[in-house]
């Protein structure tokens, strides 16, 4: 199974919900971002890693102008999110990595950070949230685990 053989009903882009999903998974997980993003011999390693977020986050969803508003993606409802309360988790994720993204290059600067913890928790919570929506979403469900699994996670 492959990110585009999954669709989603009530939203128009399901397969950049789906990635959104994954990046959330990505996010909330400590054990997994210290076993395969952090490298002792590779300066950058994390922020490869969480790049990808960034970028999904800022670059493509716009998300910083909704932070500096600080006003959740309300009008993302029915294109990629399904209700309110994904929109207000999703933004209480892009709180807490925006300044990451400002502050952070090496792997030590995003594990010292004041902000990971709470993003990871953030993304925890919107990770629940979404999948919350999706759990009559069989394929989708089949998806994540496939994940799971491949990348060893222990949740």
């Amino acid at each position: 199974m492959t990110g585009s053989d999954y669709w989603m009903k009530g939203v128009t882009f399901g397969q950049m919900r789906g990635r959104l999903i994954q990046e959330l998974m990505d996010l909330m997980d400590k054990e997994f971002q210290e076993r395969k993003w952090v490298d002792a011999n590779y300066d950058h390693s994390f922020y490869s890693n969480i790049s990808f977020a960034m970028d999904m986050f800022f670059d493509e969803l716009s998300l910083r102008e909704y932070v500096n508003k600080k006003s959740p993606p309300y009008n993302f409802i029915g294109d990629l999110l399904k209700s309110r309360e994904e929109a207000e988790v999703l933004y209480n994720v892009a709180v807490y990595l925006a300044p990451m993204a400002h502050e952070c290059y090496y792997d030590k600067d995003f594990l010292e950070s004041a902000h990971l913890e709470p993003m990871r928790a953030a993304a925890k919570k919107a990770f629940e949230v979404f999948m919350e929506n999706e759990k009559e979403n069989k394929e989708f469900l089949e998806f994540i685990e496939h994940f799971k699994k491949k990348d060893e996670r222990k949740w």
